[in-house]
């Protein structure tokens, strides 16, 4: 009797887990992943610090707009080159995509906030880290020089999970991906070609 009533136990607990799986699967196949672009066309990048916006969909019903205040970035990929100035020397170029925990309405990142220094090599900011202000993705250093290396073909391919909220049709908001570039050259600087495509679906 006991390993009857077992069994019939058993039994349900599988029924259960197994509805939970269907209702899962059913839940990923209806939910519409979206994917927002942003292009870097040959953007010098000097030894002065930028810091640019990555992930800002608009409002709206197309592929590549959000429906709500509320996302779930799901993957993170770029394809792109460094290319060295024909009249410049030998270039390191510094490249760090990361999330931005604080609402950038207010308070958009700049260099200091995520670099020590203003060098191409600096450490992270460690009190910013600390904070949580930010969370690297991904963290690259890229070495040209025109006669030798002239060019260097980049490629990444993450899996993420990330919620980001924003400011209701406005693309400022808090989570956002931002990306950070520094080469070494103050004059003749490489540039950089590529394209950045944030995979996202709508959250409540």
């Amino acid at each position: 009797m006991a390993l009857a009533k077992n069994s019939k136990l058993k039994f349900t607990i599988d029924e259960i887990v197994n509805k939970k799986i269907q209702k899962e699967r059913k839940r990923l196949v209806n939910q519409k992943l979206k994917y927002f672009e942003t292009t870097f066309s040959a953007s010098s990048v000097s030894s002065t610090a930028a810091v640019d916006d990555i992930f800002y969909p608009s409002t709206g019903t197309g592929d590549q707009s959000r429906a709500s205040d509320f996302s779930r970035a799901t993957r993170f990929r770029v394809v792109g080159r460094v290319t060295a100035n024909n009249s410049g020397g030998a270039a390191s170029l510094r490249m760090v995509f990361f999330f931005w925990n604080i609402d950038d309405t207010d308070y958009p990142p700049i260099s200091t906030d995520v670099m020590q220094s203003a060098v191409d090599y600096s450490d992270y900011n460690f009190d910013s880290l600390r904070a949580k202000k930010i969370a690297v993705i991904k963290d690259m250093q890229f070495s040209v020089y025109p006669s030798w290396q002239p060019i260097v073909n980049f490629k990444i391919d993450l899996a993420i999970d990330k919620k980001v909220s924003f400011t209701g049709s406005a693309n400022t908001g808090t989570g956002k991906i931002y990306c950070y570039l520094q080469s070494n050259l103050a004059s003749n600087p490489p540039t950089i070609s590529m394209d950045c495509m944030t995979y996202f679906e709508d959250t409540m």
